[in-house]
């Protein structure tokens, strides 16, 4: 790849992060979910069209870009790949989300400032992500055990995630706090948004401001080790590919987070989605001398993954008081979809059956009403509907039954008597 490439998105990057420092700096109200809707899609139309450019860059060689180069096939894969990663690290950072909602209730950062947390925070995150990007990138091409280990370290996140249970941080105990107080004091009230103010004893103290930008992009780079090997894993370590697909799906999260702040404790099987995705990465990069996965079907298995989180949690909304953990919530979704996909076959069966015996009714010598009577059985054990028509029907064969024998038995009584023998023997 050439240099010019990096630093035309060195450009691009910069004069968005001004543009972004000079419009948070400004704003005296918070961002609304329309606002951070309609910045949500900017990104992601700017995104897609950075997809077609991929594909032919990669198919025309621009730049030195090379489909080859890291075992890729054309420049549709390539951005096929790009687009995965870029889903997968929307679905990895739902951690992130929940972690600056929570930091900023912490704190009690004034709705109006909070942008402005994400606008001083791009440089940092861009520098910690992209040394983490080019260290694991180094160490992927370097040793061949490494994506192993990633795959392993995916997975050990999994079970990590899986059996761990969201609580109150203690952010006085945090080491990044501690390490602030231990340079300057920390002042117990904001100064608008500024990182630095003055005690009214005249000496200089970092504000609650500067705090929450400090450990908000510390925890980022924390969590970021989960999902940039998974990124890596899927772009087979193309750098390009990598960091582009990272930085402009952070750049559409922190857009997002204002909309999807107010609803993310709803959406509560996302988190089961998010285990999901790192056991499918953890297991192609484990696998990956063994089996190779289309980026087709990752692309595939990781929007289902999401779809099935959304759809489980709207179906389940309601959040109890203690949150349960992802493992908890994994059982409660394993009985749901058993529950419901019974319920379906239940159906199917049991209206198969009734009308297979309302056909074999009109058939004469069929036993058809039986056959009715256990379809009936079988959907009564889920719908109270067939619970009523079961009853009818064995009400209305009861009935059948009781006018049959009536009959039956007036009319033997109306058959006269046969009668008795005549003995004509000569009597001795």
């Amino acid at each position: 790849m050439h240099a010019s490439l990096w630093i035309i998105l060195a450009s691009f990057a910069s004069i968005y992060i001004a543009i972004e420092l000079w419009l948070s700096g400004r704003r005296t109200a918070p961002m609304s979910p329309h606002e951070s809707l309609r910045r949500t899609l900017v990104v992601t139309i700017v995104t897609l069209g950075f997809t077609f450019f991929v594909a032919l860059a990669y198919d025309r060689r621009w730049f030195g870009l090379a489909p080859e180069t890291y075992g890729l096939h054309s420049g549709g894969d390539a951005a096929l790949r790009f687009l995965t990663a870029w889903v997968v690290e929307h679905a990895l950072s739902l951690d992130n989300l929940f972690m600056f909602a929570v930091l900023f209730s912490y704190f009690r950062l004034p709705a109006e400032h909070q942008p402005r947390v994400f606008a001083l925070g791009l440089v940092a995150m861009l520098a910690m992500r992209s040394f983490l990007i080019w260290t694991g990138i180094t160490l992927v091409h370097a040793y061949d055990w490494v994506p192993e280990l990633f795959g392993a370290l995916l997975l050990l996140g999994a079970f990590r995630i899986l059996i761990k249970r969201v609580d109150s941080p203690n952010l006085e105990r945090n080491p990044v706090v501690r390490l602030l107080a231990w340079i300057l004091p920390l002042s117990e009230t904001y100064d608008h948004n500024k990182l630095v103010t003055r005690l009214s004893t005249g000496a200089l103290a970092l504000t609650p401001f500067m705090v929450v930008v400090c450990v908000a992009e510390t925890s980022d780079a924390v969590l970021a080790l989960d999902s940039i090997p998974a990124v890596i894993g899927v772009t087979q370590g193309d750098p390009f590919l990598v960091l582009t697909s990272n930085l402009l799906a952070v750049l559409s999260l922190r857009q997002l987070y204002f909309w999807v702040a107010a609803t993310l404790l709803r959406f509560r099987f996302l988190k089961v989605s998010l285990v999901f995705l790192l056991m499918f990465m953890g297991a192609k990069m484990l696998l990956q001398d063994h089996a190779q996965v289309s980026p087709l079907l990752s692309l595939g298995v990781t929007l289902g993954a999401i779809t099935a989180g959304i759809i489980a949690s709207l179906i389940r909304p309601a959040i109890v008081e203690l949150e349960p953990t992802p493992l908890e919530d994994l059982a409660l979704a394993a009985e749901l979809t058993w529950k419901r996909t019974r319920k379906w076959v239940i159906l199917v069966i049991g209206v198969t059956l009734f009308l297979f015996g309302l056909v074999f009714g009109i058939v004469p010598g069929i036993p058809g009403i039986p056959i009715m009577l256990i379809a009936l059985a079988l959907l009564a054990t889920e719908f109270v509907w067939a619970q009523v028509a079961l009853k009818r029907l064995k009400n209305e064969a009861m009935r059948l039954k009781a006018k049959a024998q009536s009959l039956v038995g007036g009319s033997t009584q109306a058959t006269p008597a046969a009668p008795p023998p005549v003995n004509d023997e000569p009597k001795p």
